[in-house]
């Protein structure tokens, strides 16, 4: 149907805003391309969880080491927490 039709020509374009082409009247090539670029973001967004997690745990030591060795580790944004005044 014409809705069909203009929803799928919707998602084509967000595709291409993404940097994939792909070419009119291929309906169900624009659904795969889809599926796999929702997964290829899926994982891309896992990997960037799991990278981030690290960093706060490595982030958590230094601080940690730092109230240990008494002095103040200046980082930008991170506040000292109330408990342990520098």
């Amino acid at each position: 149907s014409n809705r069909i039709a203009s929803q799928v020509d919707a998602l084509r374009c967000l595709l291409q805003r993404g940097g994939l082409f792909i070419p009119k009247n291929t309906k169900s090539r624009v659904l795969s391309e889809a599926s796999n670029y929702i997964r290829t973001l899926q994982d891309r967004q896992q990997v960037m969880s799991i990278e981030m997690n690290h960093l706060k745990s490595q982030l958590d030591v230094a601080l940690r080491r730092e109230q240990h060795q008494g002095v103040g580790l200046n980082i930008p944004g991170v506040v000292p927490s109330m408990s342990n005044p520098l």
